[in-house]
């Protein structure tokens, strides 16, 4: 992956460097730069820390995959039906009270 630096224009082949130039690589191969350790298209690895690599122009960029919007719900039920106790709301108001009356935090005098 690392070859050396300032060999001069045609010396580095595919993945190879540290070239500085587009003049650098051999033939129509490109000079990536690049920082830290970021990916080059078309070679593996990390190669050196800061060093620029020859590749192919052509070479698809490396991105991460994009997020699927999701599509609505399911067109199947789930299998697991979830549960509840407590009543179904009704439209209209009810005569009788619920079983399990609500408790305010503290009575309050008028």
């Amino acid at each position: 992956f690392h070859v050396g630096n300032n060999r001069g224009p045609n010396s580095y082949g595919l993945c190879e460097g540290d070239c500085d130039t587009d003049d650098d690589c051999i033939g129509d191969l490109v000079c990536h730069q690049r920082s830290g350790y970021t990916e080059v298209p078309g070679c593996e690895g990390s190669g050196r820390q800061g060093a620029d690599y020859c590749r192919d122009p052509d070479a698809e960029p490396i991105t991460p995959q994009p997020t699927r919007q999701p599509k609505g719900p399911s067109a199947m039920p789930s299998s697991i039906p979830t549960w509840s106790d407590a009543p179904q709301a009704t439209k209209e108001p009810t005569t009788q009270g619920s079983e399990s009356p609500s408790h305010s935090a503290a009575p309050t005098d008028h």
